[in-house]
């Protein structure tokens, strides 16, 4: 099968609420994307030391909330693969929210289901977008996910704390 589509054509739905969509790209190409991902679960892979991070968390009797872009389906697979479900409290998406994670009214949301609080809440994202958004929000404790994937160089960033791995973020 080849694909008539540009990278251009790609790339003008990043950052929108579609790009985490498996469903939008699914039926804008055509393509079975679940199956295909399904097919390549054996390479998921959690990153160094998140188990550690997790022990550390509940050793320290704290909440845990996985807060994620991606859809339902998609957090249920990578999740049942990877082990590391039984770790959370509550696991919260965009979907079910209706809103992206670098919105505003996201965190509005959350903050009323979840009901955190701001001077003494950790959030660790990948993108500097999401942080912000959570920062305008009033979350005080936040930082970069570099390393957010293995192929890639670490992530720089303007103005939060960075970690190349969780376990930097133990005392």
């Amino acid at each position: 099968m080849v694909l008539d589509i540009t990278g251009e054509e790609i790339m003008k739905h990043e950052g929108t609420f579609n790009w985490s969509s498996v469903d939008f790209w699914e039926k804008k190409f055509g393509i079975q994307l679940w199956d295909i991902r399904y097919r390549i679960r054996h390479l998921i892979k959690l990153h160094p030391h998140t188990v550690r991070f997790l022990k550390f968390l509940r050793k320290n009797n704290k909440k845990i909330y996985l807060v994620t872009a991606s859809e339902p389906r998609d957090v249920d697979l990578k999740l049942s693969h990877s082990k590391i479900m039984p770790y959370f409290d509550g696991i919260y998406n965009q979907f079910d929210i209706k809103k992206a994670k670098h919105e505003k009214l996201f965190w509005k949301r959350l903050k009323k289901t979840v009901r955190y609080d701001n001077e003494k809440t950790l959030f660790v994202d990948d993108r500097e977008d999401v942080l912000n958004a959570a920062k305008a929000s009033g979350i005080k404790f936040l930082v970069l996910k570099a390393k957010y994937n293995s192929k890639r160089p670490a992530r720089k960033s303007n103005g939060f704390l960075r970690a190349h791995h969780l376990d930097e973020i133990i005392p």
